[in-house]
């Protein structure tokens, strides 16, 4: 006998507790949902989220002038299907440099950042003989770790690599979206998951171009898109057609929650020099995602912090540094003892400009900054040490960066 179907009817009262929504990185991770990061190849999402899951861990957004996160330090996990454990590290090295993480900081990020890089293939939802199944092995393993470690968000890269169904139909597509929203929900956490678009090429897509797009794009509560700066967008933006960074910009594919979440933000993907090269093998460069600075377009700094620098002027600010003990270059901007006030003399620039000179240089790898213990201090100091190799290349080929 089917039972009967029936109707619930509730009034709405006068003062109900509605909780608010937990957003814990802003408005797009939220717990006991699903979000995604979308682009072309090669664009950065995944150097964009990892400088995101490095700010959930630590409690500060590092893409945001380090401003404290409300939910505070949380666990996260990054389920790397792409990258071997060697790339990951390098990765992580590179954003623990350019950021300067350290003491108290870089010890959340140590204890909150997991991640899992599995020694076989795994899939979510697979597709065999019988239809679509939900893997009932990965689901306990990950459920394991998320309770085991308190993760908070699950964060999986690429989305393609955790299954094994057509992403060209909605359908299949559905059961995948249904495992991952129930992994958030089941667990309270927020599953981001990083996916590529149906088209190539360096364009700002539009939602309608992600591979299983409906099925995505109707399961996520918020979800970003990341492209390529035009040539027309950066002369809008005053920067030089030479410069060798690359700018991405994120804009909202589709949110669910306010039209303000994800707004049309830029971001420059920064190369930092691991300093890790030998005799047979030259150093890696990583990039790390950055917020821009809109350097380019503000009246208090220069576009270009060498314009009115030669080369003759850098030779004399690298021979007085060498010239310097390691203790008197100071690297803190702030310090009242800042080696910049007196490279700022010899490049006859002023001190916002001598730091983004030092920044530039930090990034060639000329400027290695660092914390070192001396007898008359009470605390470790940072320090700028210099690397003799690549000053004497610069010198060479008389470049100023």
């Amino acid at each position: 006998m089917t039972k009967a179907l029936e109707f619930k009817l509730e009034t709405v009262t006068d003062d109900p507790y509605i909780p608010p929504r937990q957003f814990i990185y802003r408005d797009c991770y939220i717990l006991g949902n699903l979000t995604g990061v979308c682009s072309a190849g090669g664009v950065g999402k995944t150097t964009l989220v990892d400088a995101e899951m490095a700010s959930i861990a630590i409690g500060v957004d590092l893409l945001n002038d380090r401003k404290p996160l409300p939910a505070g330090p949380m666990p996260v996990l990054i389920l790397s299907l792409e990258d071997d454990r060697e790339e990951f590290l390098r990765r992580r090295e590179a954003l623990i440099r350019h950021y300067k993480i350290e003491g108290e900081e870089l010890a959340l990020y140590r204890r909150n950042l997991h991640y899992w890089i599995p020694d076989w293939p795994i899939s979510l939802v697979t597709k065999g003989e019988s239809g679509l199944e939900i893997n009932k092995l990965v689901q306990k393993k990950l459920k394991e770790a998320i309770q085991k470690s308190k993760i908070k968000v699950l964060s999986i890269d690429p989305l393609v690599s955790i299954h094994n169904v057509n992403e060209n139909s909605n359908g299949e597509m559905q059961t995948v979206v249904s495992a991952m929203k129930k992994l958030a929900s089941d667990n309270k956490i927020c599953v981001n998951f990083i996916h590529h678009n149906r088209k190539h090429g360096n364009k700002q897509a539009s939602i309608d171009d992600i591979r299983g797009g409906v099925a995505l794009r109707e399961g996520s509560r918020c979800f970003r898109m990341l492209g390529k700066l035009h040539d027309t967008q950066t002369k809008k933006l005053g920067m030089p057609k030479d410069i060798d960074s690359n700018f991405i910009q994120e804009q909202g594919g589709k949110n669910n929650f306010s039209a303000s979440s994800c707004a049309k933000t830029i971001y420059e993907i920064v190369s930092v020099n691991l300093m890790n090269g030998n005799d047979a093998f030259k150093s890696d460069h990583v990039g790390v995602a950055t917020k821009y600075d809109n350097r380019f377009t503000s009246n208090n700094i220069k576009a270009n912090p060498f314009e009115n620098v030669d080369f003759t002027k850098c030779q004399k600010a690298w021979d007085k540094m060498l010239s310097l003990e390691l203790k008197e270059r100071r690297a803190y901007p702030t310090a009242k003892k800042w080696v910049g006030k007196e490279i700022a003399t010899l490049l006859d620039v002023d001190h916002d400009t001598t730091r983004m000179i030092f920044e530039q240089w930090e990034k060639t790898g000329l400027l290695i900054y660092e914390k070192k213990s001396f007898p008359s201090e009470s605390k470790q100091i940072p320090v700028y040490d210099i690397n003799e190799k690549i000053y004497e290349q610069l010198i060479k080929d008389k470049k100023m960066y």
